[in-house]
């Protein structure tokens, strides 16, 4: 899909939003397309109004808390995805994102917690093992060609955009 695209998509999406301000829809969408455009503060404040129409669905808070990442605002993030997990909702990219503050803190027991408790998972599996190879690749563990070697014998792709 072209830029020219997903500029005529968050037409619609606004358009949508006048129609049907009580719809979550459309702010979680154009919080993903303001993401995607680098524009965070809007898609945060997309992500926000989702959420505050639609707290049970988890993809509300993966934009929500990956547009406080982006912000520089991990904090944040780890609060919106507190609120998730109190909620009991969970995802591939939730997983990712957890992962992702463990990295942060330097919290290696998390990491591997979250590894082991997607064991046997598929899809959970090889994003959070994605999220995996690139915080080895981060501390030096793993250079780029090892990395790529391991991605090739596993073939396994990442499901997720937030690692």
């Amino acid at each position: 899909m072209g830029t020219g695209e997903l500029e005529k998509a968050s037409q619609v999406y606004e358009l949508w939003q006048q129609t049907y301000p009580r719809d979550w829809v459309p702010y979680n969408n154009l919080a993903t397309l303001n993401a995607a455009f680098g524009k965070y503060e809007e898609a945060l404040e997309e992500a926000r109004q989702a959420l505050r129409l639609e707290p049970e669905n988890q993809d509300n808070y993966v934009v929500a808390s990956f547009s406080y990442f982006s912000l520089n605002r991990v904090d944040e993030a780890a609060a919106v995805v507190k609120q998730a997990e109190e909620r009991k909702l969970e995802s591939e990219e939730l997983l990712g994102i957890r992962y992702q503050l463990a990295f942060l803190r330097g919290d290696e027991r998390e990491m591997d917690r979250l590894v082991a408790s997607v064991a046997g998972k598929p899809g959970a599996e090889s994003s959070l093992w994605f999220c995996e190879v690139v915080a080895a690749a981060y501390q030096g563990r793993r250079t780029e060609e090892q990395v790529a070697w391991t991605c090739a014998a596993r073939r396994r792709s990442c499901r997720t955009k937030w690692c």
